[in-house]
């Protein structure tokens, strides 16, 4: 009889070990007498005890996947509430800080003595320009558009790519 698969050969009736997939797991079946095809090792069985050793592993493979699903849910319900805490703390953490920049804006801390020179260094800077604009803000502008083109040349840093 050819293989009714792929009707290349004659099949062999033979024993063998027969490999068995399902669903990704394999198994081995140990001495089944089947009709083996030499070109596309398809077998022909119709052993009951082939088939209930095929329907066994396949029940052993479907609870073990249905314990890993299971499992992937514990580990789903874990991380959905792992990361509800995270964000209530994040909430939480957010009330405090808003709690801590109103607080600072009604009642500010006193300045540094670093903020302080800083500022009187600022404020003395901002009082020579002021000094030397004639307290009118736009005199260096005029001065500027006043210039002639040399003048600007002169006063303008030189080019580092020229």
């Amino acid at each position: 009889m050819k293989c009714p698969v792929c009707g290349a050969a004659e099949l062999i009736h033979d024993t063998r070990d027969l490999p068995y997939t399902y669903k990704g797991e394999t198994t081995v079946i140990a001495a089944v007498t089947a009709d083996f095809c030499p070109a596309c090792d398809e077998s022909i069985t119709d052993m009951p005890e082939t088939e209930r050793e095929m329907q066994a592993f396949n029940k052993q493979v479907n609870a073990a996947t249905h314990a890993s699903d299971e499992e992937d849910a514990d580990l789903q319900r874990f991380m959905d509430e792992a990361l509800a805490d995270l964000e209530a703390e994040l909430v939480e953490l957010s009330k405090a800080d808003q709690e801590c920049v109103a607080q600072a804006l009604l009642s500010p801390p006193p300045p540094s003595p670093a903020l302080e020179r800083a500022f009187e260094r600022r404020t003395l800077k901002l009082d020579d320009l002021l000094a030397i604009q004639g307290n009118e803000p736009l005199a260096i502008d005029r001065e500027w558009d006043a210039m002639p083109p040399a003048g600007r040349e002169q006063t303008q840093s030189p080019d580092p790519d020229q």
